[in-house]
């Protein structure tokens, strides 16, 4: 468990945690985790992050949401 100042922002407390989260395909994220530091560390550890951009950042990244079954690893195929 991690308790952070209510000032802090998520990504930064996330980065603090990161080596105790579980190996994962993919992060799904709020803005609140935007940030070129947390997903550069997410990209180390060869998890994609489905991040929307801050509202702060110059050039928005652009976020292609994963398929449900790449996020909660299900192995049926989806209904054409």
């Amino acid at each position: 468990m991690l308790l952070t100042e209510g000032q802090m922002s998520d990504h930064k407390g996330a980065s603090l945690m990161l080596d105790a989260l579980p190996r994962a395909r993919v992060l799904i994220g709020d803005r609140g985790y935007d940030s070129c530091a947390f997903r550069d560390a997410l990209a180390a550890r060869g998890t994609a992050a489905c991040i929307p951009s801050s509202h702060s950042r110059q050039i928005p990244i652009p976020t292609i949401p994963p398929p449900i079954a790449v996020a909660t690893g299900s192995k049926t195929s989806s209904p054409a």
